[in-house]
């Protein structure tokens, strides 16, 4: 397979592509002169975009496209199509590739020579490395999302924070586009944020993309003091560019979370519907915050589309698990892990 093309499906939430960066590394490790070709949704490209690993990447509206370009793409020969994402892995139905392994081998593995594992109450990234296994290929020891972004989204980010020079850092997120019911209140956002900026006299950044932008603006207007809005005034990298440069992360189980824990910076994260188990900040040190109810989580890994309307799917929910988190509590827990990570920042909070 050294020469020959390996096919990986990745057709994901923005976070989700992240979980899969470390299969992708290892493959490339392993097979070192394939030529890795990675499909992902157009709204995502970026997330692959400048990766090493990856020799090119096929971007995609939607499934229909990405069902053509499969078509197509069956006059190239590929040793291997690796689906890391459980859309990309049904999708490997219309992929003709030597061997096949991916994600629900319990329903789709009818699609695979070989048994592949499907344990769900993994991270994410363990299960991503899992589906290798058919490969001889064993997960590492370690192993670390990836995020690249260029020296003039570095200089973008370090423009907007001009006026933190000196001061810690904290980054907060307050979104989570595709699943609201995993937002914590704009207010708990704000009592955290105004805590940092005068008791602990730290700079807080809002970021975000369009969608988090009116969230920014809810948390601002409720503050005592006005932190930076970034949250819709920066491309995904300059948004982790910015990311980098701060001490701390605070947001939602949502795509900037595991982009904080991509490039390195320590994460307080918020959980209500979701399992920490499943998407716990993956190669960082973090706190997880969440209340313990009999309710919670509800979203489980691989499971029914419909867990994303949860107003269909369980409509007598009433976002107890996010809304019973405390400011607080989170308070505490920034305390927590600042105590853990100071000695390694240089700067004291």
């Amino acid at each position: 397979m050294e020469h020959e093309r390996i096919l990986i499906l990745q057709l994901c939430p923005l976070g989700d592509t992240l979980f899969g960066t470390p299969a992708i590394r290892i493959l490339r490790e392993r097979y070192p002169q394939a030529e890795l070709v990675a499909m992902t949704w157009k709204n995502n490209q970026a997330v692959l975009a400048g990766n090493p690993a990856v020799d090119r990447i096929l971007s995609v509206k939607n499934t229909l496209e990405a069902i053509r370009i499969l078509r197509q793409l069956s006059k190239e020969r590929f040793a291997l199509a690796v689906g890391l994402s459980h859309s990309g892995s049904a999708l490997l139905a219309f992929c003709k590739a030597q061997q096949k392994v991916g994600f629900n081998a319990h329903y789709l593995g009818w699609l695979y020579r070989e048994k592949v594992p499907d344990r769900r109450n993994i991270h994410a990234v363990e299960y991503c490395l899992n589906v290798l296994q058919p490969l001889d290929i064993e997960p590492p020891a370690e192993s670390r999302l990836e995020f690249y972004y260029s020296q003039r989204d570095l200089d973008v980010a370090a423009s907007f924070l001009e006026e933190c020079h000196g001061y810690p850092l904290i980054a907060i997120h307050p979104g989570g586009r595709f699943f609201p019911v995993k937002r914590w209140h704009t207010g708990g956002f704000a009592q955290v944020a105004d805590y940092l900026m005068g008791a602990l006299k730290a700079k807080v950044v809002l970021v975000g993309g369009k969608d988090d932008e009116p969230l920014a603006w809810e948390i601002a207007s409720k503050m005592k003091q006005q932190p930076l809005l970034a949250a819709g005034r920066t491309s995904l990298k300059e948004t982790a560019a910015i990311i980098s440069l701060a001490d701390l992360f605070v947001g939602n189980d949502s795509a900037p979370q595991h982009l904080a824990a991509a490039v390195g910076t320590p994460v307080v994260a918020l959980f209500g519907p979701t399992d920490p188990n499943n998407f716990y900040p993956w190669g960082v040190p973090y706190r997880i915050v969440r209340c313990d109810l009999s309710c919670s989580p509800c979203f489980h890994w691989l499971g029914s589309p419909l867990q994303y309307l949860p107003a269909w799917d369980n409509p007598t929910c009433q976002r107890e698990c996010m809304q019973s988190i405390s400011a607080q509590d989170v308070i505490e827990q920034l305390e927590d892990l600042w105590q853990e990570i100071s000695g390694r920042t240089g700067t004291k909070i």
